[in-house]
């Protein structure tokens, strides 16, 4: 997937001390299956027994309100940042029911490639 690097990105887990990566519905089918996946966009525990024990929901607030955010703790993400390979250690990932956008499906934060 194609992520945005957003400087303006401070999203995080108050679980843990994990970077949150947003990815939309798309990158989410890939990597949980469009039941899971389902499942948590609707705020409902995912099937998949691996899956759910690290599922969470993270409160948000924004310009729209305060809410909550579908999240699963992964055990890796590999970040190509100009040909370099960065691996990121147990971090959270974020569904957004929304497509991001036709140029990118994920948002990093930019303090993600100083980890």
């Amino acid at each position: 997937a194609t992520a945005l690097v957003d400087s303006g990105h401070t999203l995080n887990d108050g679980f843990s001390d994990s970077v949150v990566i947003v990815i939309d519905r798309s990158v989410a089918f890939v990597l949980f299956g469009e039941n899971d996946t389902d499942c948590m966009i609707r705020l409902e525990p995912p099937k998949q027994s691996q899956i759910a024990k690290k599922y969470r929901l993270i409160p948000t607030d924004t310009v729209s309100g305060e809410g909550l955010l579908p999240a699963v703790r992964i055990d890796r993400a590999e970040i190509s940042v100009n040909g370099n390979i960065k691996n990121i250690h147990k971090p959270t990932v974020v569904i957004t029911s929304q497509k991001l956008s036709d140029d990118y499906s994920a948002i990093i934060p930019l303090t993600i490639l100083n980890v």
